[in-house]
């Protein structure tokens, strides 16, 4: 397991397989045991920076909206994300899982996560590519190169 976010209704995990990434919610437990009626993965990449895990979830009594995101670019000191008016800053560590939570369904993608240096530079955004195909696989960090979408 890389990271696990804990609700008084159950918990977000996330795990981390040969094949993808994999983040898995479970709304059930008994003890050390939990049952999970939803997962999601994100594919894997070789980029320096990368999404692991992410889950949004909007159940009349459970909701929340998770992304965990690892670095390996020494160059971001910072990233950013969250729908507007309610972002989080989070200082980069290098090879660690990044987690950000908020307790509101929102896209991923509409999270806007950003990545930039130690000057306030932005570095990379999570983004689909500015192309009139999106597809999920696309949805992923790309280097900034002054085509920023928010």
């Amino acid at each position: 397991m890389l990271d696990e976010v804990k609700y008084s209704w159950g918990g977000v995990y996330i795990f981390n397989s040969s094949e993808k990434p994999v983040t898995a919610i479970s709304i059930k437990s008994l003890g050390f045991l939990w049952l999970s009626r939803m997962s999601v993965y994100h594919y894997h990449r070789d980029d320096p920076i990368k999404t692991i895990g992410g889950v949004s979830l909007n159940n009349p009594s459970e909701k929340t909206t998770v992304i965990s995101i690892l670095v390996d670019d020494p160059e971001v000191s910072y990233l950013e994300a969250g729908p507007e008016g309610n972002r989080v800053k989070k200082e980069a560590s290098i090879g660690d899982p990044m987690t950000f939570t908020w307790d509101e369904a929102v896209q991923l993608d509409r999270l806007y996560p950003k990545a930039f240096d130690k000057n306030g530079k932005l570095l990379y955004e999570y983004r689909y590519p500015i192309t009139n195909n999106i597809r999920h696989e696309n949805l992923r960090w790309y280097p900034n190169n002054g085509l920023s979408t928010l």
